[in-house]
């Protein structure tokens, strides 16, 4: 509890956070007791092994980033999984942040190919990528899922009241229901109902 900032109600910041970004380009081990949040492959096909997602890291998250032109596999240790996997691969460009939920680790959000699974999918949508009145947003998926039946769960800094409208199996269109630019990236996950 020493090193602990509790916060109850939520944090608010007039001027930004400032996060600690590991920029690297070789095979990396990430160390729980480094300042690692933003893990940025700036080069290479590596592999970056996550820690122990138990020994009282519930709660840790990371976010890894492929900068590179390489394919970065994200690995587990001891037996663990990321939503189910012993490894992501990420693509150029491609990112996902990652939470610790004691036992294993879960994908909070990630964009491209690498939450394109048969179960679960999400992604990140730019504030500046809306269009439409109201503004709206075509979410396609890499791979399809099996079938429509799935449920969208969207979060993000903007207060709207959202609504997921065209639903298939290679995606669904968000409307914000508003004409407002958005200040702040939306966040979705996609899971398939399986009765």
């Amino acid at each position: 509890m020493a090193n602990e900032f509790v916060v109850r109600k939520g944090i608010k910041s007039l001027g930004g956070v400032i996060f600690p970004v590991t920029g690297i380009n070789s095979t990396y081990t990430v160390d729980t007791n480094d300042n690692d949040y933003l893990i940025d492959v700036t080069g290479n096909t590596i592999t970056v092994t996550l820690p122990s997602a138990v020994l009282g890291n519930s709660g840790k998250n990371y976010v890894i980033k492929n900068s590179g032109s390489g394919v970065v596999t994200v690995a587990t240790t001891s037996g663990q999984t990321i939503d189910g996997a012993s490894t992501k691969s990420l693509n150029n460009n491609d990112g996902i942040e990652i939470i610790s939920d004691g036992s294993n680790w879960i994908i909070a959000a990630g964009t491209g190919t690498v939450t394109s699974s048969t179960t679960a999918k999400s992604g990140i949508v730019s504030n500046t990528t809306w269009t439409g009145t109201p503004l709206n947003y075509q979410v396609s998926f890499t791979s399809a899922f099996p079938s429509s039946n799935y449920s969208v769960t969207i979060t993000g800094g903007d207060a709207r009241s959202w609504t997921v409208e065209s639903v298939t199996v290679n995606g669904f269109i968000v409307n914000s229901n508003s004409n407002t630019g958005l200040l702040y990236s939306t966040y979705w996950i996609a899971t398939l109902n399986v009765s």
